[in-house]
C-alpha cells in the first residue's frame, strides 16, 4: 500500500470515528464499564492522541469543537458509572482522568481568550483553516478560486503587517491624519497600529508561524499531483509565504525584541492567579501560587544560611560569595 493511499484510509477512518472512542452507556445498559478503568484510559489516550493529530490545526473552531464534543462524550461515561463500586485503583484512575478532562477544558478557554486578545492580527487565519479543513475531508478544490482566497489572504497579512510597523515605529499620528483627510473612520481603523505588549506580540509571531506551516501543508499536499493547481496557486502562494514569515519576523523581533541576542530582554508571559490556580489543580498540587512562593523563599532563606554558615567554617564571615 503506498503512503498516499495509507494516508487516505487513515483519514476516512477518523472521519467515521464518533466523538468518543468509547460510546456513552446507552439506556438500559449498566453505567460501570465492561473492561477495567486501566483500559478505558488507554481507550480514551488512544482515541484523544488520534484527533489531536487529525485536528492539528492551533485553536482553530473546528479542532476546539471536536475536542470539546469528545471530552463532553468521556465526562457522561465518567459520570454515568458507580463511583462507590470501584476499587481502590479504578477510583484513582477516575479522578485521574476527572482532573485531566477539566485541565483540557481550562486550557481551551485560555487558550480562545489569548487569541481573543489579538484577533485583529489574525484576521486571515480563518480563511486559511478554512482551506485546510476542506483538505481534511477530501473536499474538491477550484484551482482559480484557491489563488484568489491565497491572493487575498496575502493581501490581509501585509495590511496587518503595515500595521504592526506602524505600532513598532509610534507612527500612530499618520493613520490619524490619513483619517481626517478622507472623513472616513472606517478607513482610519483599518489603518491604524496595532498595539501589542511583547508578550501578546511573542504569542502571536508563534501563531503566525503556525499560518505559514499550514499554508505549507495545504499547498504541497495538492501541488504534488494536480497539475492545474500548481498553475494557479504558485505565485500568491509564495508572496502570502513571505508576507507571513515577514510579520512574524517583525512580531518576534521589532515589537517582542528577540533577535536570538544575548541582549534580548526576558519576555515573560503573565497568565493570571486563577489561570495559575488551574495549572496547579492540574498537576495535583494542592498549594496556592502565595503558599507555593512562601515555600520558596522559606527554602532560599535556608539555603542563604547554610552559604553564610560554610563560609564562617572557612574563615570568611559571612560573606559567603
Amino acid at each position: 500500500m503506498t503512503p498516499k493511499l495509507s494516508s487516505l484510509l487513515s483519514s476516512l477512518l477518523l472521519l467515521c470515528l464518533p466523538a468518543s472512542g468509547c460510546a456513552a452507556p446507552q439506556a438500559g445498559e449498566s453505567a460501570a464499564p465492561r473492561e477495567g478503568l486501566a483500559e478505558a484510559l488507554e481507550s480514551f489516550w488512544v482515541d484523544a492522541d488520534a484527533l489531536d493529530s487529525f485536528y492539528d490545526l492551533p485553536d482553530s473552531e473546528v479542532r476546539l469543537e471536536r475536542l470539546e464534543a469528545f471530552d463532553a462524550e468521556w465526562r457522561t461515561r465518567l459520570e454515568a458509572m458507580d463511583y462507590d463500586a470501584l476499587s481502590v485503583d479504578e477510583a484513582v484512575d477516575w479522578q485521574l482522568l476527572h482532573t485531566r478532562l477539566a485541565y483540557r477544558a481550562a486550557l481551551r478557554e485560555r487558550g480562545r481568550a489569548q487569541r481573543a486578545g489579538v484577533s485583529e492580527l489574525l484576521g486571515f487565519q480563518a480563511a486559511l483553516d478554512h482551506l485546510e479543513e476542506a483538505r481534511w475531508h477530501l473536499a474538491p478544490i477550484d484551482p482559480s478560486e484557491a489563488a484568489a482566497t491565497i491572493a487575498e489572504l496575502a493581501d490581509e497579512v501585509a495590511a496587518v503587517k503595515q500595521r504592526v510597523r506602524k505600532a513598532a515605529e509610534g507612527a500612530s499620528e499618520g493613520a490619524s491624519e490619513d483619517a481626517s483627510e478622507d472623513g472616513s473612520t472606517e478607513a482610519a481603523a483599518e489603518d491604524a497600529p496595532i498595539e501589542l505588549t511583547p508578550a501578546e506580540a511573542l504569542r502571536a509571531s508563534r501563531w503566525v508561524r503556525s499560518s505559514a506551516r499550514t499554508l505549507e501543508t495545504w499547498y504541497s499536499h495538492y501541488a504534488s499531483f494536480e497539475p492545474a493547481f500548481s498553475w494557479w496557486v504558485a505565485e500568491p502562494h509564495e508572496r502570502a509565504k513571505k508576507e507571513l514569515d515577514e510579520l512574524a519576523k517583525k512580531l518576534r523581533e521589532d515589537i517582542a525584541a528577540q533577535r536570538g541576542k544575548d541582549e534580548d530582554p526576558l519576555v515573560g508571559a503573565p497568565i493570571g492567579r486563577e489561570a495559575l490556580l488551574e495549572d496547579l489543580a492540574g498537576e495535583y498540587l494542592a498549594y496556592s501560587p502565595e503558599e507555593l512562593i512562601a515555600i520558596g523563599e522559606a527554602e532560599f532563606r535556608w539555603c542563604e544560611e547554610q552559604l553564610r554558615a560554610a563560609a564562617a567554617e572557612l574563615g570568611h564571615g559571612e560573606d559567603w560569595r
